[in-house]
């Protein structure tokens, strides 16, 4: 009990240390309070999926008995999971970002979508300790997976915003497709396939923990670039963002 207590507690660690850094930012209470905004987002958005997973158990408990496992493990890791939180981090991301006072930045829209992701993932961990491994916590903890898809969303949502683009689907895709692969491999209907099959989990796990270090490095560098700092909505006091 120790150990897995442990486990959780440094698992969450490399998440609080990101947040910290993020919040560290800028100074004013402005940009602190739109931290913690989106902090709250992200937490949030855990409760809806935590009943759509409750209820598709139930769906396939008396519905779906009869359905492949492996099909269903693919349909409930890409779309029961992986598209849906994907789809409501962005959701409840982005309704708290249009909410706040002044512009926003692309380098802002990676620094708050990111925060979302890593709310989630605080939140999430607390059930999926249930049953879990130290190691595997661990594991998922240093590569802040979620945190990771956020910055992405964010990333490109700055791109597709910054175009006058009013659909924001594209920015979730690569995070949807990188989340659910993630998950799948993940699997034990996955993992049945062999031993090799473990080579697609572990080099996701390895390739989150680049992206983090790529995007820690890249956020430091776009701090001190105009492109990225410049507000997206100089006129967000009277023009409608898209």
């Amino acid at each position: 009990m120790i150990i897995l207590l442990l486990g959780f507690i440094v698992s969450l660690l490399p998440s609080i240390a990101l947040y910290l850094w993020f919040k560290g930012f800028k100074s004013d209470q402005l940009y602190k309070d739109n931290c913690k905004s989106t902090f709250i987002a992200g937490v949030i958005a855990v409760f809806p999926i935590l009943a759509l997973s409750a209820l598709f158990a139930l769906i396939k408990v008396f519905l779906l008995s009869g359905v492949s496992p492996f099909l269903y493990a693919a349909f409930h890791n890409f779309i029961v999971l992986a598209l849906s939180e994907e789809l409501v981090k962005y959701y409840t991301g982005r309704k708290t970002i249009d909410r706040m006072i002044g512009t926003v930045s692309r380098l802002d829209l990676i620094v708050f979508m990111g925060i979302v992701g890593i709310a989630f993932g605080i939140a999430e961990a607390i059930p999926y300790a249930i049953g879990a491994s130290p190691l595997v916590m661990i594991i998922r903890g240093v590569s802040v997976g979620h945190g990771v898809y956020g910055m992405m969303t964010g990333y490109f949502l700055g791109k597709i915003m910054e175009g006058g683009s009013k659909s924001g689907l594209p920015a979730i895709l690569v995070s949807w497709l990188y989340h659910g692969l993630y998950d799948f491999g993940l699997s034990d209907e996955f993992s049945a396939l062999g031993d090799w099959s473990a080579i697609i989990p572990v080099s996701l796990a390895f390739g989150e923990l680049v992206l983090l270090i790529v995007f820690i490095v890249f956020i430091r560098r776009a701090r001190n670039n105009e492109k990225y700092t410049a507000p997206l909505f100089p006129d967000a006091g009277t023009a409608q963002r898209p």
